[in-house]
């Protein structure tokens, strides 16, 4: 979708001083079309579950937040981490320093959501898989981008396993 010819970032950042908020959350429904009519099922089908509702709305209400982005700052993350590629092929810089993923040699854990459409599940892997440390492991769990970490079942899912970790990793 963003690729160089199909997505001119800078044709659509000469007519805006930001990029507006709903061009950003526009792009984000195109990965799933169909899931604003999925969230509205899994609405009518727990309509009458108090529980799941209070979730639902402060979900909601926080992905329905959408703010501009500056447009060096939009201009930089498309060109480099999608058009470019940079940080996985080894060309990304920060303070005039190549940042090369084999450098990184400290343990990892990586969460990795089973339905995420922004960071799929092989794109994480791979990402991890390219560390250079020894130690490093990628869970996958159900649920989507955000739901893993901060949804219904993070707290009995991904919690517990990331204190799992971290005590393992106490030294």
């Amino acid at each position: 979708m963003t690729d160089d010819d199909k997505f001119d970032v800078d044709a659509i950042l000469e007519t805006f001083d930001m990029m507006p908020a709903e061009f950003i959350r526009s792009g984000f429904k195109m990965l799933n079309p169909m899931g604003d009519v999925s969230q509205a099922q899994s609405l009518l089908q727990n309509v009458s579950n108090p529980g799941w509702l209070v979730g639902y709305k402060a979900m909601n209400r926080w992905a329905s937040e959408w703010l501009p982005l500056p447009k060096q700052f939009f201009r930089g993350w498309v060109r480099h981490f999608y058009q470019g590629n940079e940080l996985f092929q080894g060309k990304f810089r920060v303070l005039g320093e190549t940042v090369n993923l084999r450098d990184i040699t400290m343990p990892i854990l990586a969460v990795g959501a089973s339905r995420d459409d922004i960071v799929p599940p092989g794109s994480a892997r791979a990402l991890i898989d390219s560390v250079g440390s020894t130690d490093k492991q990628f869970l996958e769990l159900e649920g989507g981008h955000i739901s893993v970490i901060a949804g219904r079942r993070a707290q009995q899912q991904v919690w517990p396993a990331l204190l799992q970790w971290l005590k393992d990793h106490d030294d």
